[in-house]
């Protein structure tokens, strides 16, 4: 698996210190379409804190310039190419990836 980085995005990264990321599935009430991923900056002390909640599932990926990448959420598929993002809009800041899908049937 090749991780990847947009230069933007590792520079918004370091210039708030931060080194690993989260990914989970945005949880809704509704079944519209297929499930949206939810890509966000992680801290050590959210780190400690994920890995002490017991029944947490946490598959831990190796991240090439990062650290780590935390995927909290399980039926994900990665393709052999993965590439994170930044987004901007409006001043609010969002991270985006090719290459992880909720799992689906083909």
């Amino acid at each position: 698996m090749n991780i990847s980085y947009s230069d933007k995005l590792m520079a918004y990264l370091q210039k708030k210190g931060i080194s690993n990321l989260q990914i989970s599935v945005v949880e809704t009430a509704v079944e519209a379409g297929p499930p949206e991923l939810l890509i966000e900056p992680i801290t050590e002390q959210q780190i400690d804190d994920l890995k002490n909640e017991k029944y947490r599932y946490i598959h831990t990926i190796p991240g090439g310039e990062l650290e780590n990448i935390f995927v909290t959420t399980r039926g994900l598929e990665f393709d052999d190419e993965i590439f994170f993002d930044l987004k901007s809009f409006f001043g609010i800041k969002d991270i985006t990836v090719k290459g992880i899908h909720a799992f689906k049937l083909r």
